[in-house]
């Protein structure tokens, strides 16, 4: 019988493509942050923004354990994520 790990992740995805997704959560979540901070915003739509920003910062850390050599560090803050990014050639 197969060995269950409990993470069904496309084995065909590489880590250019990884570093591409995680970079793209990282600019959406900056992107909402710099607009709600410019934007007049209600407190009740403040809030649920930053939690969708948070949200997306998290899915992208998590990405980070996803790499072929797994890397929970890997993709922590959006400057760190572009240097992954430069570094394969993304940017």
């Amino acid at each position: 019988m197969t060995k269950k790990t409990g993470k069904n992740r496309n084995k065909y995805t590489t880590n250019k493509d990884l570093a591409d997704m995680a970079l793209t959560l990282h600019e959406s979540s900056d992107y909402i942050t710099r607009t709600m901070l410019r934007a007049n915003v209600n407190s009740y739509l403040r809030d649920r923004l930053a939690r969708l920003t948070q949200r997306l910062t998290k899915e992208a850390v998590g990405l980070g354990n996803d790499l072929e050599v797994p890397n929970e560090e890997a993709f922590v803050t959006y400057e760190s994520t572009k240097i992954i990014a430069k570094q394969m050639g993304l940017i």
